[in-house]
């Protein structure tokens, strides 16, 4: 946890220090996207040092991998790679109906998504990126008991979070863009159009924060195909929803059809699991 805790600090004190040094730049922008190489290109140095210095684990090599094990490794790494490249291209496919739609558009957009998608990382990911472990253990002993259990109690403290701040958001959610952005060039009619794309980002924040752990229970059962199907499809469903709401909601129908896609993925994971829970044999590597 330290581990990742120091990932989550090396980006943004990296920025922090960039713009403090160079506030009054026009380059500050640039300065910015530097700030973030050089966050992840610290945490990277570090992640380096730390697994050589203090990790307990150590591998002999006794045999040259076989086809069965190489082709588990390639579904292991190939498959998750492949979907979060699905998903990053409905980002820029957002973001180019969004610039169809209203001037200011983009920004609208991706500045209330990346409020809900701060929260999703927070609470969705943090959440799956623990239990992983721990029900990778319980899927590979066949504890279906404990395997479920674990999965439960996540769901549970994970709605148990998101539900208060969507609650928040969705009665905030003016004031917020207000105190964040409320600045500058950032005018009335900006904050009117980005508190819009917010209040209706805020039902999504349970939806967005279950995905990770349904992800995660998928990935515990070695079921990395069944993931990157839901990818496929949810990101399909994205962008036709997303094509048609537009032209009836303007930016707003972007965002409902973001909600509307994330429950239909929460509701096709949900039956993934329910017949995918440990009634054949995990795969050994």
């Amino acid at each position: 946890f330290t581990v990742t805790a120091a990932r989550n600090m090396s980006m943004p004190t990296a920025i922090i220090v960039l713009i403090a040094l160079n506030w009054q730049n026009s380059e500050v922008v640039s300065w910015i996207a530097a700030g973030h190489a050089i966050g992840y290109f610290c945490y990277f140095i570090y992640l380096l040092v730390y697994s050589f210095m203090k990790t307990d684990f150590r591998f002999d090599w006794r045999a040259w991998p076989n086809r069965k094990v190489i082709a588990q490794l390639n579904e292991a790494v190939l498959y998750p790679s492949f979907g979060l490249a699905v998903r990053q291209s409905l980002r820029i496919a957002e973001g180019a109906l969004a610039s169809l739609i209203a001037p200011g558009g983009v920004a609208s957009y991706y500045f209330a998504y990346r409020l809900i998608s701060s929260l999703q990382t927070i609470i969705g990911v943090s959440f799956a990126t623990t239990k992983l472990p721990e029900m990778s253990r319980q899927a590979a002993r066949q504890d279906k008991r404990k395997y479920e259990k674990s999965l439960s109690s996540q769901i549970w403290q994970v709605s148990m979070i998101s539900l208060p701040i969507s609650l928040f958001v969705l009665l905030f959610h003016t004031q917020i863009i207000q105190l964040l952005y409320g600045r500058g060039s950032f005018t009335v009619d900006s904050v009117a159009q980005t508190s819009q794309v917010l209040q209706v980002l805020g039902f999504n924040i349970l939806f967005l924060s279950l995905i990770p752990t349904l992800n995660a229970a998928l990935y515990a059962l070695q079921k990395y195909k069944l993931v990157w199907w839901n990818q496929v499809l949810n990101t399909a469903t994205n962008l036709v929803l997303a094509w048609y709401l537009s032209k009836l909601y303007g930016i707003a129908g972007i965002a409902i059809a973001l909600v509307l896609a994330t429950i239909a993925s929460v509701i096709v994971q949900s039956f993934m699991l329910y017949y995918n829970r440990i009634v054949q044999p995990i795969k050994e590597v």
